[in-house]
C-alpha cells in the first residue's frame, strides 16, 4: 500500500491520510475513502502489544523530521495476524506541517522464512555441539 500522511507538530493528535492506494482494501478491509475519512481505522488494526512501540517511533520521526521505518504486527479483517513493514519519508510543507510519503508491505512470509532459518541454524548448532562433545569423549578414551 502506498500512502501520503499529513502531520502537524502543533497538534500531535492530528493524523490525516491524504492519499491511500486501493490495496488498503486487501490489507485492512477498508476502502481508501473510509481510511481517508477515518485514519484511526488503520491505527486500531495495529496489534495491541506493538501499538506503544509504533506510536513512540512515529512521534520520534515526527519530532526529528526523519525517516520512519518499523516492522509491526497487524490484525487482519479475518482476525489473523500479519507482519508489515511500514516506511515513510517526510516532506515539509510548512513550519509545522509535514507530508509523509510511505509504503506498507506485507512481510509475513519473510518473517516466517527468517524464523524457520533461525530454527534450522539453532538445530545445526546443537548437532555440532553434540558431535564435538562425542569427539572429545572418544579422544579421552584413546
Amino acid at each position: 500500500m502506498i500512502y501520503q500522511f499529513k502531520t502537524d507538530k502543533k497538534d500531535k493528535t492530528k493524523r490525516e491520510f491524504i492519499f491511500v492506494t486501493e490495496s488498503v482494501k486487501k490489507l485492512y478491509g477498508f476502502t481508501h475513502k473510509e481510511v481517508i475519512d477515518n485514519p484511526e481505522l488503520i491505527y486500531k488494526a495495529i496489534f495491541e502489544t506493538d501499538k506503544e512501540r509504533f506510536l513512540i517511533e512515529e512521534e520520534k520521526a515526527i519530532f526529528n523530521n526523519s525517516l520512519f521505518s518499523i516492522e509491526i504486527r497487524i490484525l487482519n479483517p479475518d482476525n489473523s495476524i500479519r507482519w508489515s513493514k511500514i516506511t515513510s519519508i517526510p516532506v515539509n510543507i510548512s513550519e509545522t506541517e509535514t507530508i509523509w510519503n510511505g509504503i506498507e508491505i506485507d512481510i509475513t512470509k519473510e518473517k516466517e522464512n527468517r524464523d524457520a532459518l533461525y530454527d534450522l541454524l539453532e538445530e545445526k548448532e546443537l548437532v555440532l555441539k553434540e558431535v564435538l562433545h562425542r569427539v572429545k569423549n572418544n579422544m579421552n578414551v584413546i
